[in-house]
């Protein structure tokens, strides 16, 4: 994926800690991402999925009221399959099945780092 590739990508960062979020969004627009959307949680998220289909998801798990693996899962329950990285404090090993079993496409532990993000976006987008 070439830097102009970035710049094609519609990305939802869905954080519910504003200063990840503020990051993440700063990381994806340094990588030349031009569309980023942002929400504080999974609810909100969820119909900012379905009013613009993002290209790729970079969501947290810990949030309130709709978590992570609620997320994923309604999303795979409306037929939306979105490339999506977890980024979560959470690292034990099964955060990570359950990340697996529903098919998230990579998983990275905070903080975020841009050279971490940006090797999983390449990874997720060229696998797919």
């Amino acid at each position: 994926m070439a830097q102009t590739e970035f710049q094609r990508l519609n990305v939802l960062v869905v954080e519910d800690q504003e200063m990840t979020r503020e990051i993440t969004v700063a990381i994806l627009r340094a990588l030349g991402c031009a569309s980023i959307r942002a929400a504080a949680e999974g609810r909100s998220a969820m119909q900012m999925v379905l009013d613009d289909l993002p290209d790729l998801i970079v969501c947290d798990i810990g949030m309130q009221p709709m978590d992570g693996f609620q997320f994923v899962g309604e999303l795979q329950k409306a037929g939306k399959r979105i490339p999506t990285i977890y980024l979560t404090a959470h690292s034990t090993p099964e955060f990570v099945k359950r990340a697996r079993q529903l098919g998230v496409d990579a998983y990275i532990v905070k903080p975020v780092k841009r050279a971490v993000l940006e090797e999983r976006i390449r990874h997720v987008m060229l696998a797919g």
